[in-house]
């Protein structure tokens, strides 16, 4: 009996030379069936009426008539950039009100932001920091011998 991968690689090889003669063959009939149809002599068989004379229908009214339609399709078209341009101002005008309200609603906070601060510091309370974290407290003391917290001014300074 023959090795396992020398049946394999021969039925590759076989595979592949069938896919070959196959792509050739394909060529082959494509080339011979364009070529049959370029060498037929035959003019292609008149259908119907003959093309219509088209002398002399460009003439100077036909110039004129492009012209009118140009100028026709240029304002239509201005029409309607002016009217979406309209549109888009008055949508400018909303957004422009709406921050000059926003504007005047910030400065009203930040006006009250700082009386507060004010208030907080005539009461001699501490401000949080910048973070907007509360300011830090100082550490309790540690614990006594029997696990209770000492009074803040132990021991006793003299």
């Amino acid at each position: 009996m023959a090795n396992f991968n020398t049946l394999i690689k021969r039925k590759q090889y076989l595979w592949l030379g069938l896919i070959l003669v196959g792509g050739a063959a394909a060529v082959g009939g494509g080339l011979y069936l364009s070529e049959l149809n370029l060498n037929s002599d035959e003019e292609a068989p008149a259908q119907g009426e003959p093309a219509p004379d088209m002398t002399g229908v460009v003439d100077s009214s036909f110039n004129s008539k492009v012209e009118q339609h140009a100028t026709t399709e240029m304002q239509a078209t201005a029409a309607d950039l002016n009217k979406r341009f309209a549109s888009l101002q008055g949508e400018v005008d909303l957004l422009s009100k709406a921050r000059s309200a926003d504007q005047i609603r910030i400065d009203k906070l930040s006006n009250e932001n700082a009386a507060m601060q004010e208030q907080l510091k005539a009461l001699g309370v501490r401000p949080a920091v910048s973070g907007g974290e509360p300011a830090p407290t100082p550490p309790s003391p540690p614990p006594g011998p029997e696990g209770e917290p000492q009074p803040a001014s132990y021991p006793p300074q003299s």
